[in-house]
């Protein structure tokens, strides 16, 4: 009877039914076993928390936390209840206990069996422990399961994936790529589209925004597609993870108001509830659209949404989200210079604390920029070098570059901003591929000329740009993605295009670039971040 009730009780709660409180609950009252208690307790809190009543979830886990005697089983529940109150407003203050421990323990989880490993990881990272030690027990307990390749895939495999991207661990793509392969095999929708949409995430930060785009397409489509009776789709987090990534792509690359659409889009899930998962990520999706639209004080209210979010769950750190420095940017557009000065201060004492290169980076870039210091920006450029973004490399030459043009400094002003302006059409970040151009003009740039020597001239005898300068945003992705070895067909699938307009792309690729041929395109774009 255990088992039954068990097996019904979490088929409902897959699909919302209030009915699986109560099955749960019967049968976590009439199971013997310590384990077999533990999985039903986590069901039952997850179905109670679903619902708002967090605290009675934190309960239903410490009721049968005190009658373990196993430590190790001890040490699951404990961090099990630890992410839940990071992950729940309504259960964070019933979990502080728990949600402190968890971050004492950051040091050490690596020895911890896996699941405590990563769920302490993902605490740990949030209450921004040190990256390196919290990045590695995430990476100790993905590794657990792939030496059991016949094992399934736990739930708790997605806290420990997005500990690796908080903490810009070096493993993050190999064990992403492992997992998505995994879940696609398995037929684990819910799953898949949890992963892809923390992937997507992790691209847009990266700065592979057709990867970004992909991905979080896909996590929404899955969740369009778990919406029958019996489906299941992604967790609302995830959901909320997917149309951020997706927004904050079509930003960079400047369509506003198709990002403003894509969150409208799904607003009617309740993605910005008092209480909804991941609503942090749709907030500061909210403010960059308002910010990039020139809407600085409506972006700067959606963006200390975002930051009162995640403070509400005792998510400090600027690696799971890192509101303060675009609240920064939008409060220095409101003329608040101060407060812009005092958040992104903040951040950047965040982000050393933490040890997550890339997030110190772009957190030194903008208080740099607020506060005309060439040495946090230099710092910033200094970072990113070493690898982890191209994107946010190119943002902080850019920066850097400016800089240093407007403060009359020498030093290769137009090399700066040209390379920065190369790894934003890279990327297909026009906006700030744009903003670099427009610094280079100022500065007296030439354009570049053909691989022959010679300046490529218009039909009227002006100048026009060659190479990369040439591309549009969508013909840099093409060709990226052709060099790579894709067919058109699977371009066109990734960027959700039609096979026509990635022919029509490639072939201006060709023509602008001057080459013939796929090898050609890989060995120019290769060139261009040597």
């Amino acid at each position: 009877r255990v088992e039954v009730l068990r097996a019904l009780g979490l088929a409902e709660r897959a699909v919302d039914d209030p009915a699986a409180i109560e099955h749960l609950d019967e049968a976590f009252g009439l199971a013997r076993s310590e384990p077999a208690r533990i999985e039903i307790a986590r069901a039952l809190a997850l179905a109670l928390d679903g619902i708002g009543r967090g605290q009675e979830a934190v309960t239903a886990l410490r009721t049968v936390r005190g009658q373990l005697r196993d430590p190790a089983l001890g040490l699951r529940v404990d961090a099990l209840i630890a992410t839940l109150g990071t992950s729940s407003a309504t259960a964070t203050e019933a979990a502080g206990a728990e949600i402190d421990a968890a971050c004492g323990w950051a040091e050490q989880a690596a020895t911890f069996p896996p699941e405590a490993a990563a769920q302490v990881a993902v605490v740990a990272a949030s209450g921004n422990r040190s990256a390196g030690a919290v990045g590695d027990a995430a990476a100790a307990a993905l590794a657990s399961l792939q030496r059991n390749p016949g094992s399934a895939i736990p739930p708790w495999a997605l806290s420990a994936h997005w500990a690796l991207v908080m903490c810009e661990h070096a493993e993050t793509e190999a064990r992403a790529q492992w997992l998505v392969g995994r879940a696609r095999r398995d037929g684990l929708s819910a799953l898949l589209g949890g992963l892809l949409a923390e992937r997507a995430v992790a691209m847009v930060r990266h700065g592979d925004l057709a990867a970004a785009e992909a991905d979080a397409r896909t996590a929404l489509a899955i969740h369009d597609l778990g919406q029958g009776p019996g489906s299941v789709g992604p967790a609302p987090g995830s959901l909320g993870q997917a149309v951020a990534a997706l927004a904050e792509v079509l930003v960079l690359r400047g369509s506003t108001g198709r990002a403003a659409a894509a969150i409208a889009d799904f607003q009617h899930l309740g993605l910005l509830e008092p209480d909804a998962a991941g609503a942090e990520f749709v907030a500061q999706a909210r403010g960059l659209v308002f910010l990039a639209g020139g809407n600085p004080d409506a972006a700067a209210d959606q963006l200390r949404e975002a930051g009162d979010r995640c403070l509400a769950r005792g998510v400090i750190s600027p690696a799971h989200l890192p509101w303060r420095s675009s609240l920064a940017r939008a409060l220095d557009d409101c003329g608040d210079l101060d407060a812009a000065i005092a958040v992104a201060t903040e951040e950047v004492e965040l982000a050393r604390s933490f040890g997550a290169p890339r997030t110190l980076a772009n957190a030194l870039r903008c208080l740099g920029v607020l506060t005309g210091d060439k040495r946090l920006l230099a710092e910033s450029v200094g970072l990113l070098e070493r690898g982890g973004s191209p994107l946010a490399l190119a943002a902080s030459l850019v920066e850097l570059g400016t800089f240093m043009r407007r403060a009359g400094n020498r030093g290769d002003v137009k090399g700066t901003l040209s390379r920065g302006r190369e790894l934003a059409l890279r990327a297909g970040a026009t906006v700030l591929a744009g903003r670099a151009a427009t610094e280079l003009a100022v500065a007296g740039a030439r354009p570049r000329r053909n691989g022959n020597g010679d300046g490529a001239t218009g039909g009227n005898g002006t100048h026009r740009a060659a190479g990369l300068e040439a591309l549009t945003g969508t013909e840099v992705q093409v060709a990226r993605l052709a060099g790579e070895g894709h067919s058109n067909k699977e371009i066109a699938q990734r960027l959700f295009v039609s096979l026509d307009t990635v022919e029509s792309q490639l072939a201006a690729a060709y023509r602008k670039l001057q080459v013939v041929d796929r090898r050609g395109l890989g060995s120019v774009l290769a060139g261009a971040t040597a």
